[in-house]
């Protein structure tokens, strides 16, 4: 699994030593595949103005090539060899390991997910309620519509949009896609890539 995982610090003027946290996951959407970030094939004005206005990470490790182990990472700030089953996909998510959604909540942060959190996987065995990533919220604005007002947030927004699994066979022209435009990154195989998309 390769995502793109972009964190957007929002209100620095209004409470600088506080800032509204957004973080954005794609799932299995590699860098390279934003116009802002070189790719002449697709069109993301959205996504482009968010690296301008925010910040668009160019260097990232995944530490585990899969959806939850990763995920488990991400949230405990640990590797991957330190989390035991969290480490594997279909997991548990054990509740001795401290989270940062958890210690932004315990400061006053109105935290909260949609999409995909951790996942796959099972965080009720070990008795925690809510998903790692907070709890979730069918959209933005509901979220931000239970929020107390003046209170910081943080929201993790996780993207299944651009799964593999999503895409049908002619999604890619029917969106605009440019096929003479594909370019196979070097680190695959040029052989049929580009037939998803007709």
């Amino acid at each position: 699994m390769r995502f793109l995982c972009f964190l957007l610090l929002a209100g620095l003027a209004h409470a600088a030593s506080r800032p509204n946290i957004l973080l954005l996951i794609g799932d299995n959407w590699a860098y390279d595949h934003a116009a802002v970030n070189g790719c002449a094939a697709v069109c993301t004005p959205v996504f482009d103005r968010i690296t301008r206005e925010g910040m668009n990470f160019s260097n990232a490790f995944c530490p585990v090539p899969s959806c939850s182990p990763t995920r488990s990472c991400l949230l405990t700030g640990r590797v991957a060899h330190q989390l035991e089953d969290m480490a594997s996909l279909w997991s548990r998510f054990h509740p001795k390991y401290r989270l940062f959604t958890d210690a932004l909540a315990e400061s006053g942060y109105h935290t909260g997910f949609m999409g995909k959190g951790w996942s796959p996987g099972n965080h009720k065995d070990h008795g925690r309620e809510e998903n790692p990533a907070g709890r979730q919220y069918d959209d933005f604005r509901t979220f931000m519509s239970t929020r107390q007002a003046q209170k910081p947030f943080f929201f993790w927004y996780g993207s299944t949009h651009t799964a593999l699994h999503s895409f049908k066979k002619a999604d890619g022209v029917a969106a605009g896609i440019d096929v003479a435009k594909i370019r196979v990154p070097a680190y695959l195989p040029d052989g049929g890539n580009r037939a998803l998309c007709v």
